[in-house]
Order: C-alpha cells, then structure tokens, then sequence
C-alpha cells in the first residue's frame, strides 16, 4: 500500500463524546514522519455543522493534507487510508 515509516500522514478523528448538539469537533495530526513523533507534527482541531457527514468531513481532511504536502490520510475511525493526489 506504501506505508513506510517516515512518510508524511494526517490522521484525523471525531469527538464522538461531544456535549454539542450543533456542532461536530474534528481532531487531526499532521505528522511529518509516521509513525514515529517529531517536532514538526502538528495537532490542531476544527469544527462542523453537526449535519456534515462524514465524506464532506473527509474531503476537507484530504484538502488540508494537500495544502500540508502530506503523502497520505488516516481516518482513524473507520481505520482507513487513501493516497493524496497531487
């Protein structure tokens, strides 16, 4: 599938816990040699209309990963991963 370590990945989540009932919160990690941590990761969190689903969700993950010159995204909840075209 080329995953090999030190590739460029953002791996993204919800907050299935959230107490909003309006707004869906998105964690995502930019990391710059998978799997391993490095000081140029970066975590950050953005947030949805509740009623986003979770494709929508995914093209904007894919969208920041492009602008990040990252190789591949992870979404860690469905545990799947798919190339970034450039």
């Amino acid at each position: 599938m080329g995953l090999s370590p030190g590739i460029n990945v953002l791996e993204w989540w919800t907050d299935k816990d959230s107490e909003s009932t309006a707004i869906l919160t998105v964690y995502f990690i930019e990391r710059y040699s998978w799997p391993e941590s490095s000081e140029d990761d970066l975590f950050a969190e953005t947030n949805f209309a509740i009623q986003s689903s979770l494709g929508f969700v995914e093209k904007r993950m894919m969208s920041f990963a492009k602008q990040g010159d990252l190789d591949w995204v992870h979404d860690m909840e469905r545990d799947t991963w798919k190339r970034v075209n450039r």
